[in-house]
């Protein structure tokens, strides 16, 4: 399955990878763990927040272009923009933000 038409199947199936919710001392994280050939497509935020790829390989995909990551490895997620991450191999993604869900 090529880059786009994981992104489309994500899409229009609504689907996407398992996810564990953290919360801890007001930093929300959610954690993926994605096999390799699947897409994330993110949602857009209204802040600047981080995103961890903790081990593995990637494509990710942003309105700036697309790049090859592996982890370790720290991605500032801009306000307002979507990004994709296409995965190469089997890989652990946190993204991570300030309060949001917090009870």
């Amino acid at each position: 399955m090529s880059f786009t038409d994981a992104i489309e199947h994500v899409r229009e199936n609504g689907a996407s990878p398992p996810e564990t919710k953290h919360y801890i001392g007001g930093v929300h994280l959610n954690e993926y763990r994605i096999k390799a050939g699947m897409a994330l497509i993110s949602e857009r935020h209204m802040h600047n927040h981080a995103n961890i790829l903790a081990s593995g390989s990637a494509i990710l995909r942003t309105p700036k272009g697309d790049k090859t990551i592996t982890g370790p490895l720290v991605v500032e997620q801009e306000s307002g923009v979507e990004y994709a991450l296409l995965t190469i191999t089997d890989v652990v993604w946190f993204c991570i933000q300030r309060g949001h869900g917090v009870g």
